[in-house]
């Protein structure tokens, strides 16, 4: 599957959102992270912080993410029900990209719904790379049994815009 950028704005190719139904929803307080991880412990307050926002996907699960350097993020995904933290196990990079339309309107680096359990992470192959976009690939997760499970990944093209 590609996605397709046109006028401005991302289409993406697909239902599989609501394909994918999420899980119960949350119906009472969310629960504190758990510190158990050293990793944890670090990012106390993002964690925390997040954690109060309540669900934003897959029901009674928070994603969450935040700036390791230049063009990088760690992300974790918190189950509410328990406090479990899920950490992602490498960076999420994106590409330097000067000379990108500014006009488009790009997703964010994760794209949830509380309703669903799919995950899309967006990327840039080929990392810190200087590039023409900011992502060029989106990895599709489906979320089972506490941790993503990869689907596919998929690569962006660019229509252009209607001239104006």
């Amino acid at each position: 599957m590609v996605l397709a950028l046109s006028s401005g704005s991302v289409v993406a190719q697909d239902s599989d959102f609501v394909k994918y139904s999420g899980g119960l929803p949350l119906t009472r307080p969310p629960a504190i992270p758990q510190m158990r991880l050293r990793k944890a412990r670090l990012f106390r307050t993002v964690l925390r912080t997040a954690a109060a926002e309540g669900p934003n996907f897959n029901g009674h699960y928070r994603t969450v993410y935040w700036g390791c350097g230049t063009n990088c993020i760690d992300w974790a995904v918190i189950d509410l029900a328990d406090g479990t933290v899920w950490f992602a196990p490498q960076p999420a990079l994106s590409c330097w990209a000067p000379e990108e339309p500014r006009d488009l309107d790009w997703p964010d680096w994760i794209e949830v719904q509380p309703t669903s359990r799919l995950l899309y992470l967006h990327e840039c192959e080929h990392g810190f790379a200087r590039g023409r976009r900011t992502f060029d690939i989106r990895h599709v997760y489906e979320w089972r049994e506490g941790k993503p499970v990869l689907l596919r990944t998929e690569g962006f093209t660019v229509e252009k815009a209607a001239a104006r």
